[in-house]
Parts: C-alpha cells; sequence; structure tokens
C-alpha cells in the first residue's frame, strides 16, 4: 500500500491520506489536519458558501449561463489557445 497525496480544499497545501485529516458532515469532504482556515464539524466553510472552489464556480456557470459542458470548455479553451499561439508565431 501507499499514500495517497491530496490537495486540501481550504488552505490548498498538499497533505498524506495517512496523516491527521478533517472531515465535514455536512458536504462529506476531507481537509488536512492542519488546516487553520476554519473550525471544521457539522459544516464547513464550503457548505457555508464563506469559501468556493474554482470547480464550483463553474460548475455553477455552466448552469446559469447555459455554457457547453466542462470537457467541451476545455477542448474549446485549448484550440482558441493554440489558434492564438499559431497566430503570434506567423506575426
Amino acid at each position: 500500500m501507499g499514500v495517497d497525496w491530496k490537495v486540501c480544499q481550504l488552505c490548498e497545501e498538499t497533505y498524506p491520506d495517512c496523516g491527521p485529516t478533517q472531515f465535514c458532515e455536512g458536504c462529506k469532504t476531507t481537509f488536512c489536519g492542519y488546516c487553520k482556515e476554519a473550525e471544521i464539524g457539522e459544516t464547513c466553510p464550503l457548505c457555508r458558501y464563506e469559501m468556493v472552489t474554482p470547480d464550483a464556480v463553474l460548475a455553477w456557470a455552466i448552469v446559469k449561463y447555459k455554457l457547453p459542458p466542462k470537457k467541451e470548455l476545455e477542448e474549446l479553451y485549448r484550440k482558441d489557445m493554440l489558434a492564438k499561439e499559431t497566430s503570434d508565431e506567423t506575426q
């Protein structure tokens, strides 16, 4: 068995899954055990919308503004960036 490393969604530090962790009962998310960002128990800053992850904002925007799914947006982004890169090289 190896050690899996995760990124805490509150403090964005990397932590091992075998180390101390905190668990939010509200959103069923595990955070690092050293996180000083907030007290976690029945709810956490994510449950209370005090903090928001980039994935949560993207999921909300996709629904709210009727955007294509994330995978399709990623492909459109790649195409756009490659086209821009090619355009910059020819100038």
